[in-house]
């Protein structure tokens, strides 16, 4: 139904779990909490040791100092996981994605949205360009 296609009372809904685009892995650098928490046999203390690892030391995403795991050996060895969650992540997860969604957002003075458009891109090809209300 549409509360589980688009979520309901702030939880996510699957069009903010799913993607068309891509190697059909789940890549661990860029994937949010609820998206690692759907990876089956990968515990909560890898999923938190992933996530403040990105993060880097200062503990905010988006800034200098966030990291990114190279690949399996990486994870051992920065990120400390083994055992099963090592292995959930060797099956369905990746360290870099081909696609990437774009999100632009233009706002009055007083923070009202004027205009948005999103795009998603492989490599530098725009694969889809979307102008409207950000909703649509």
């Amino acid at each position: 139904d549409e509360e589980d296609w688009l979520g309901e009372d702030g939880k996510p809904g699957l069009v903010d779990l799913l993607t068309c685009w891509g190697s059909g892995r789940i890549n661990i650098n860029t994937a949010s909490e609820t998206v690692l928490q759907c990876i089956p046999d990968l515990d909560e203390s890898a999923i938190t040791t992933i996530l403040a690892f990105r993060a880097g030391m200062d503990g905010e995403l988006g800034t200098d100092d966030d990291e990114a795991f190279y690949n399996m050996e990486d994870l051992a060895v920065r990120g400390r996981i083994t055992g099963d969650s090592a292995e959930a992540i060797k099956r369905y997860c990746t360290f870099s994605s081909t696609c990437y969604t774009i999100t632009g957002i233009a706002t009055l003075r007083r923070g009202k949205v004027r205009a948005c458009c999103r795009a998603v891109v492989s490599g530098a090809n725009v694969i889809q360009w979307r102008e409207g209300p950000f909703d649509s």
